[in-house]
């Protein structure tokens, strides 16, 4: 919490300087710092990531998933910015659709082309990164975990530079007041419109996806339901289906059979009345039995590999 609160505070300070103290002049040396940051950024977030062994290692199933993440993520913010800009009327650029304008079309152009060479420059600096963390990484330190922490140090570095250039850059093209006093405050629609596509896309994934939510999203809904039986039963067992219905189609039949059984608690979470019972030791007993327990499995098996 208090990193994003330094970085948003770094963009403000910044996109604030832009139009009081530094002058516009500096705008190529800005960019070209925080170019010089962002591709720092990548590179040794790849270094990073090469010198993990246990990441390098399952680099094929999270790669996977990773991609799926992205993939529908990127889905959910497309739809979701393209329903908004439906209902509000704005262009792609977040402008009235009714504006009249002026350019060419020039600036669009050369825009979209130099994001194709900075994508491509990203892609293969990360690629590299990871090839240099693999393969130099390992022989010129001594200690990983301290390399993964002054790398980490080394990241915050290259963000709050870039960030301060993004700053600066919002505050001398001044596109985010003009676009605020043209429109209004519908301007506001596409950002929250892509947030919210990414979150319910990912949220999505989370529920059928191997990265679970599952079980965090059903504890979250009991509790906001405390005090309606009913509603927190319905919550429950919606996600606990949706989960066995999907592992049974995806994955396991057998192991989304057994989630049903899920449903046989309820009668007896009915009889509830929710008040404490008189074996006081009975709560404290469950929570040291489930890691205790799982602990013992663990420890058979290692002993006893099957």
């Amino acid at each position: 919490m208090l990193s994003m609160l330094k970085y948003i505070a770094i963009m403000a300070v910044f996109y604030i300087l832009s139009d009081k103290v530094i002058k516009a002049d500096l705008a190529k040396p800005m960019q070209t710092f925080s170019d010089m940051a962002l591709y720092s950024l990548v590179f040794i977030m790849g270094m990073r990531i090469g010198a993990n062994e246990e990441v390098i290692s399952k680099l094929g199933s999270v790669g996977l998933q990773a991609l799926a993440t992205t993939f529908l993520a990127f889905f959910g913010s497309v739809f979701m910015a393209f329903l908004v800009r439906t209902f509000m009327m704005l262009d792609r650029h977040g402008l009235g659709k009714k504006r009249l304008r002026t350019d060419n079309g020039t600036a669009e152009e050369t825009a979209g082309a130099n994001g194709l060479k900075s994508t491509a420059i990203i892609f293969s600096l990360v690629a590299l990164g990871m090839a240099a963390g693999h393969f130099i990484v390992p022989e010129m330190i001594v200690d990983p975990d301290e390399f993964q922490e002054d790398a980490g140090t080394m990241i915050d570095i290259c963000l709050c530079i870039l960030l301060a250039g993004v700053g600066y850059g919002l505050g001398t093209e001044g596109k985010i007041l003009h676009k605020i006093r043209s429109i209004g405050f519908r301007v506001l629609g596409l950002p929250i419109a892509i947030m919210s596509g990414t979150a319910i896309m990912g949220l999505a994934y989370g529920i059928y996806g191997p990265l679970t939510l599952r079980a965090p999203l059903a504890i979250f809904m009991v509790g906001r339901s405390r005090g309606n039986f009913h509603k927190q039963m319905v919550w429950l067992m919606a996600v606990t289906t949706m989960y066995a219905v999907a592992f049974f189609i995806f994955n396991n039949p057998t192991y989304g059979m057994v989630h049903m059984a899920c449903w046989f608690t309820v009668p007896l979470l009915s009889l509830y009345n929710g008040q404490r019972g008189k074996l006081r030791w009975l709560g404290t007993f469950f929570y040291w039995y489930y890691p205790v327990h799982m602990a013992l499995i663990g420890l058979v098996l290692h002993l006893f590999p099957v």
